[in-house]
């Protein structure tokens, strides 16, 4: 190891801390990053002398420095899902993709599919569907509605597919599931 001095240490800390300071104003993270706590850090460095505790004090400070930034990147990601989410409810009677979102929002789809499923629990491509379902259960209600036009009107376009989702998530076929909905509303 380097033998460096206190005050060498100490002068290392403190340019290097300036350099951040920097780097948060320059990057205008201002806002997220509550710079007024900096001031009592550097005077706590400056009361330090030994190197041993310099080093400590750099360490504590970049475990915090990391956690917040850490912060930052789940509170800009649950946004982004916040997003994607309305989109989806929005839109989900289009044809609309983990492709075709991710494209829209400048995310590889692989990503948005990590981030996606880190914050709501499921897949996207399952979101998707299952929302799609649900509201085709809805329409289900409606007798007036030919059970054929309803996958087009929830997004699904292949048939078999919206009978077996249908099926996987009521237990009933779609025309059997419209019977007990009507029967529960007599």
């Amino acid at each position: 190891s380097m033998n460096l001095s206190a005050s060498h240490l100490t002068k290392l800390c403190l340019s290097f801390y300036t350099e951040a300071l920097k780097n948060i104003h320059e990057r205008g993270l201002n806002r997220e990053i509550n710079t007024s706590g900096l001031t009592s850090e550097l005077e706590k460095l400056l009361s330090l002398d030994t190197p041993e505790d310099i080093y400590n004090w750099l360490q504590t400070i970049s475990i915090r420095t990391e956690k917040k930034i850490c912060g930052i990147k789940f509170d800009k990601n649950k946004q982004l899902i916040q997003n994607v989410t309305k989109i989806i409810n929005d839109e989900y009677n289009t044809d609309i993709t983990v492709l075709s979102l991710s494209s829209r929002l400048c995310l590889s789809p692989n990503y948005l599919r990590k981030i996606f499923k880190e914050h709501v629990g499921k897949s996207l491509s399952m979101y998707i569907a299952d929302l799609r379902i649900e509201k085709a259960c809805d329409i289900l209600k409606d007798s007036t509605i030919k059970i054929s036009e309803i996958p087009e009107k929830v997004g699904l376009l292949n048939n078999p597919y919206f009978y077996f989702l249908v099926k996987k998530n009521t237990g009933y076929t779609p025309s059997e599931y419209r019977v007990l909905r009507n029967l529960e509303n007599k």
